[in-house]
C-alpha cells in the first residue's frame, strides 16, 4: 500500500512497473508531442541513464532489470510464463481507465477489453477483410454506374428504354424491319450494315473516311456523358475532411512504416537480435508485440473510412472507363490526318485522368484533401475535346451531298453503328460487373462469417465473465436497484462492446443513465478485475493506481473485502492520496489476518533532485507507540487525547450510546465517557461488558486522565514518562477490549433490529456479542 499526496511521484512507481514488464508506458503513447523516449526518464538525465530493477522472491531471490533502451536482462526460466503474461500490460488500472470501461464509446470499450482477451491478430485480419469487402463494393458501384450510363445512351439512340444487350438487339431489329432492311443476329453481324451501304447511291458512304468518322462520333457520344465529378469529389472531400484529423494523418504515415518493419524484424525464438537499421541489439519479440499493438490500435477503419473507400473506388472506375475510351478515340484519330493534334490532346488528357486515379487509390491515407479544381478542370477539358472533335467529324461528314434516300440510309447506318458500339460496351461492362459482384459476394460472405464467428467467441467470453461482474458489483452495492450487469457485442458493429444493467425495474439500460460517479467507478473496477482474473495467466500482479477517490467509505470497505476474498495469493500494489481509504485498507487486511503480508509505505516528500522519499507508514496508534518509546510526552498527550476521543466515539456509535444534542458539537472525553458508561449499564451481563467496564475503570484510575478530560495541557509537563506510558497503555487496552469475543476482530456495530452489539466480520461463528435491556 503506497500513500502519497498528488504530485509527489506515486505514478512514477506505476510507470516503472509498466515499463519494466512491457517496455513502454501506455499514457505516454499516441499523444502529440509526448513519447516514452522523451518523457519517461528524469528530466535532468538521458534515457540511457535510466533502468528499472525488480526483485522476485522464491527459493532463490532473482533480480531482473530493463535498461533505458527497453532491453531486459536475462529472465530466469521459471519466470518466463509470468513475464509473457505481464507483457500485455493488463495488470494496471488507473483512474482514467475506469472511464474507458464504462463511459467510452462501444468501440473504445471493446479495444480496452480486447487487450485482455488477446484478439489483436484476429482483429487485424477482420480489418483487412472489411477493407477488401469495401473496395469490392466500390468497384461494383462504379461498374453499376457505368452500366446505367450505357443503358441511358442506348435508350437515347433507340428511342425507348432498354435493360440489357438482348433487349437492345430486339429494339434495333424493330428499326431495321421498318426500314426494310434485313435484321441482325447479333451486334457483330455485318449483313445489315452491308445492305444499308448498298442502298446508298453515293460512293462516299462506303468510303473508309466516312466509316471512320461514324466510329469517332460514336465514341464521342460515350465520352461526352456527364461524369458529375464536382458533386462526387465534393462528397469525398466532405468525408475526407471529417476523417482526416491530424492524429489519423500521423497514423496513416506510421501504419505503412510499421507494416514494413514487421516484415524486416525477425520473429525467431531468440529474443535479442541486431536491429536491421541501426545494428543495436533489440528484443525482437517484444518489439513485434509493440508494433502489432500499435497497428491494431491505429488501423481501425471507421464508417467514414469505409465511405471513402466505396466512393473513391466508384469514381476510379468511372475515370478508368473514360481513360480507356480516350485511348480508343486517340487510335481512331490517328487514322484521320487532320486530327493529329486532337489525338495528342486525347492522350495528354488520358494521362491526367490516370494521375487523378492514383490520387484516389489511397485517399483515406493522404495528408491533404483532394483538390476539387483538378477534377473539375479535367472534366471541362474532356467536354471541350469532345465538342472540338465532334464539330470536326460532323464537318467532314456534311461535305457529302446526298439525296433524301441516302441521308436516310446514312442515318440508319449511324444508328446501327452507334448502338452496336454501345451494346458492345454494355456487354463488356456486364462481364466485368458479374465478376465484381461475385467477388463482392465472396468477400462479404467471408467477412461476415469471420465477424460472426469472432463475435460469437467474444460474446462467449463476456457471458463467462458475467457472473463475476454482476455478483461482484452486487457485493459492492448490495442494496441498490442496479442489478444484472452484463457485457454484450453489438452485432451491427465490427468491434463493439455494449454495457447493460437493469435499473429501477427497467432492463437493458446504459449504466450512465441512472448511476452515480461512484457506482460507475466501482462498475469499471469489477469489470477490470474480472477480466484480469480470467486472462492474466501466470501474472498474478494487480496494480490499482488511485482508483477509489469517488467511492464512499462503506463501499470502499467492501472493495477491500472483494480484493482479499477473490485474489488470494495475488500481489496487489495499491496507491492512494486518501489517508482514510489507506487506513481502511490496512484495517481490512488486519481483520482478514493478512497484515503480516502487507507493506505500508508513504511518500513523505518529493524533490526534483531526489525524487519521492519513502518511509514506512505508521497508523496513529503506531505513531503514538513510537512517541512513548522516545519519551515525547507532549505528542503522546495531544495525540493520545485525540486517539481516545476517536475511540470513545467509535464505542458510543457501536453501542448506541445517547449523547445530549448540541449544534455543531465536537464531543470531548468528559462527555463521551459518561455516556458510554451509562449505556453499558443497560447491557446484559456478559464477559464482553465486564471487560469493557474493567478497562474503563483502569483508565479512570490513572490520575493523568483527570487532566486529559479537562484538556488541561499545561499540566502535561509535570507528568513522568511512566505516567504517560500508563495512560497510553490504558487507552490501547480499552481499544483491544472492544473486539468480538468469538473471532477477535474489531468490526462491531449496533443492530437496532435485535438491540444488540453484533460482529460484522464475515465467517464469525457467534456474531451476537451483547444484548441490551
Amino acid at each position: 500500500f503506497l500513500l502519497g499526496e498528488n504530485g509527489t511521484g506515486k505514478s512514477s512507481f506505476i510507470d516503472a512497473l509498466e515499463f519494466f514488464f512491457t517496455g513502454s508506458v501506455a499514457h505516454l503513447q499516441g499523444i502529440q508531442s509526448i513519447s516514452v523516449g522523451k518523457h519517461l526518464h528524469h528530466v535532468d538525465r538521458e534515457a540511457e541513464d535510466m533502468s528499472v530493477a525488480v526483485r522476485f522472491s522464491g527459493s532463490v531471490l532473482r533480480e531482473v532489470s530493463r535498461n533505458g533502451s527497453g532491453v531486459l536482462s536475462s529472465v530466469p526460466a521459471q519466470l518466463s510464463d509470468y513475464f509473457a503474461s505481464a507483457a500485455l500490460g493488463t495488470f494496471i488500472l488507473r483512474r482514467d481507465q475506469l472511464l474507458r470501461f464504462v463511459c467510452s464509446q462501444p468501440a473504445d470499450r471493446f479495444r480496452a477489453l480486447d487487450a485482455f482477451i488477446g484478439l489483436e491478430s484476429l482483429d487485424d485480419i477482420e480489418l483487412n477483410m472489411k477493407r477488401a469487402r469495401d473496395e469490392a463494393q466500390g468497384r461494383v458501384s462504379g461498374l453499376e454506374r457505368e452500366r446505367s450510363d450505357s443503358l441511358d445512351r442506348l435508350a437515347a439512340r433507340l428511342g425507348v428504354p432498354v435493360s440489357s444487350e438482348q433487349e437492345a438487339l430486339v429494339r434495333m431489329n424493330d428499326i431495321l424491319e421498318k426500314a426494310g432492311v434485313s435484321t441482325i443476329r447479333s451486334f457483330d453481324d455485318e449483313n445489315a450494315a452491308d445492305g444499308l451501304r448498298l442502298q446508298v447511291k453515293k460512293a462516299a458512304l462506303k468510303d473508309k473516311g466516312s466509316g471512320l468518322n461514324l466510329n469517332i462520333l460514336a465514341r464521342l457520344s460515350a465520352l461526352s456523358s456527364s461524369l458529375d465529378l464536382d458533386t462526387k469529389i465534393a462528397e469525398i472531400v466532405t468525408v475526407q475532411r471529417r476523417h482526416s484529423t491530424s492524429k489519423k494523418e500521423e497514423k496513416s504515415r506510421l501504419v505503412a512504416l510499421f507494416n514494413s518493419a514487421r516484415l524486416l524484424i525477425p520473429g525467431e525464438a531468440a529474443a535479442v537480435v541486431p536491429c536491421p537499421l541501426c545494428g543495436q541489439d533489440i528484443d525482437s519479440r517484444q518489439l513485434l508485440d509493440r508494433i502489432n499493438k500499435y497497428l491494431n490500435d491505429n488501423a481501425a477503419w471507421t464508417s467514414d473510412a469505409q465511405d471513402l473507400r466505396v466512393k473513391s473506388e466508384a469514381v476510379c472506375e468511372l475515370l478508368k472507363t473514360q481513360s480507356t475510351r480516350l485511348q480508343e478515340l486517340a487510335v481512331l484519330l490517328d487514322e484521320e490526318p487532320q486530327s493529329a493534334q486532337a489525338a495528342d490532346e486525347a492522350r495528354q488528357l488520358m494521362r491526367r485522368i490516370q494521375e487523378l486515379q492514383r490520387l484516389l487509390v489511397n485517399v483515406e491515407h493522404v495528408d491533404k484533401l483532394l483538390n476539387r479544381r483538378d477534377f473539375i478542370e479535367v472534366e471541362g477539358l474532356l467536354s471541350a475535346l469532345c465538342r472540338e472533335v465532334q464539330t470536326a467529324a460532323k464537318g467532314r461528314m456534311e461535305h457529302l451531298a446526298l439525296s433524301p434516300e441516302d441521308e436516310s440510309a446514312k442515318e440508319l447506318e449511324r444508328v446501327l453503328t452507334t448502338v452496336g458500339l454501345y451494346a458492345k460496351q454494355l456487354k463488356e461492362t456486364d462481364a466485368r460487373l458479374a465478376i465484381a459482384r461475385a467477388r463482392l459476394q465472396l468477400s462479404d460472405a467471408v467477412y461476415e462469417c469471420f465477424k460472426s464467428a469472432k463475435q460469437k467467441e467474444v460474446q462467449g467470453v463476456f457471458d463467462r465473465l458475467q457472473n463475476h461482474v454482476s455478483d461482484w458489483y452486487a457485493c459492492l452495492h448490495p442494496d441498490d436497484e442496479h442489478r444484472n450487469v452484463r457485457l454484450g457485442i453489438d452485432l451491427g458493429q465490427r468491434a463493439s462492446a455494449k454495457l447493460y444493467v437493469d435499473s429501477f425495474g427497467q432492463t437493458n439500460q446504459d449504466p450512465r443513465a441512472y448511476s452515480s460517479e461512484g457506482h460507475l467507478d466501482s462498475l469499471g473496477l469489477v469489470i477490470f478485475l474480472a477480466f484480469a482474473k480470467e486472462f492474466q495467466g501466470s501474472c498474478t500482479l494487480l496494480v490499482l493506481d488511485d482508483v477509489v477517490s469517488s467511492v464512499d467509505a462503506q463501499h470502499r470497505q467492501r472493495i477491500c473485502d472483494l480484493l482479499i476474498d477473490e485474489f488470494p495469493g495475488w500481489q496487489l500494489v495499491i496507491t492512494t492520496h486518501d489517508r482514510i481509504w489507506f487506513e481502511e485498507l490496512w484495517r481490512s487486511a488486519v481483520a482478514h489476518n493478512i497484515g503480516a503480508n502487507i507493506r505500508k509505505t508513504r511518500i513523505v516528500r518529493w524533490s526534483r533532485s531526489v525524487g519521492p522519499v519513502l518511509e514506512p507508514y505508521l497508523s496513529l496508534r503506531e505513531r503514538i507507540d513510537r512517541f512513548v518509546e522516545e519519551g515525547d510526552s507532549d505528542s503522546v498527550g495531544s495525540q493520545g487525547r485525540t486517539y481516545l476521543e476517536s475511540l470513545l466515539k467509535e464505542l458510543c456509535a457501536g453501542t448506541a450510546a445517547s449523547l445530549r444534542y448540541r449544534e455543531g458539537a465536537d464531543y470531548t472525553v468528559g462527555e463521551l465517557l459518561p455516556a458510554l458508561e451509562s449505556r453499558l449499564g443497560r447491557m446484559d451481563s456478559c464477559a464482553f461488558k465486564t471487560l469493557l467496564l474493567q478497562r474503563i475503570s483502569e483508565l479512570r484510575a490513572i490520575s493523568f486522565v483527570a487532566n486529559m478530560l479537562s484538556h488541561d495541557a499545561q499540566s502535561q509537563g509535570a507528568l513522568s514518562s511512566s505516567e504517560i506510558a500508563s495512560f497510553w497503555s490504558a487507552v490501547t487496552a480499552l481499544h483491544d477490549a472492544y473486539a468480538c469475543p468469538a473471532c477477535g476482530k474489531n468490526q462491531l456495530a449496533f443492530d437496532e433490529t435485535v438491540s444488540a452489539v453484533v460482529c460484522r466480520a464475515r465467517g464469525c461463528e457467534q456474531p451476537l456479542v451483547a444484548r441490551f435491556r
